[in-house]
């Protein structure tokens, strides 16, 4: 999905199933549906809401990083029948970024329900910080690889899915919670 002008996402992360149960009780015993049914509604021209689980296991985020003002994120619609081969890449791909000091963040994600994708989130303090690195990642992958295992690596993944999407994200503090609350 391409974020357009006027159009925002409404990001909430990182809580296990039951914290989502919690969250709609107490949803549930607020003002909050009537308040947002006079207050935003009426802007809103659709609606569209997905789950997401975060690949935690292969992905470089951490927790105390702040320091990002945007999200670049790439989406894959996946081939169904090559998991084993776009998860075997994914996996090899993470392991050799972590285990070599690739320097960037980065987090995987999948959809959960609604159509099948693989996103992968890496976040950016500015706009200059978007500019590609110095050193590619397959130069990285081939580095502490191979040249074969890298080209072999990127091209199962890239066999493994129809299409991919990249949008950037931009985080409006002005309109987020803060930490904690």
């Amino acid at each position: 999905m391409l974020f357009r002008s006027g159009t925002y996402g409404i990001r909430a992360c990182c809580f296990n199933w039951a914290d989502q149960d919690a969250y709609v009780e107490w949803g549930n015993g607020t003002e909050l549906s009537t308040h947002w049914n006079e207050n935003v509604h009426p802007h809103v021209k659709k609606y569209e809401h997905y789950m997401d689980v975060i690949d935690w296991d292969n992905s470089h985020w951490p927790a105390d990083s702040t320091d990002w003002n945007f999200v670049g994120v790439t989406t894959w619609q996946p081939k169904f029948g090559e998991e084993q081969a776009r998860n075997a890449a994914l996996k090899l791909m993470s392991s050799t970024a972590k285990e070599n000091g690739w320097k960037e963040r980065w987090v995987w994600i999948y959809s959960v329900g609604g159509p099948a994708n693989l996103s992968l989130a890496v976040p950016y303090e500015n706009y200059a910080d978007m500019a590609p690195p110095e050193v590619s990642f397959y130069e990285f992958m081939v580095k502490h690889t191979s040249e074969e295992t890298a080209a072999s690596t990127m091209q199962e993944f890239s066999n493994s899915f129809w299409s991919s999407e990249y949008t950037v994200y931009q985080l409006r503090r002005d309109l987020s919670t803060p930490r904690g609350e």
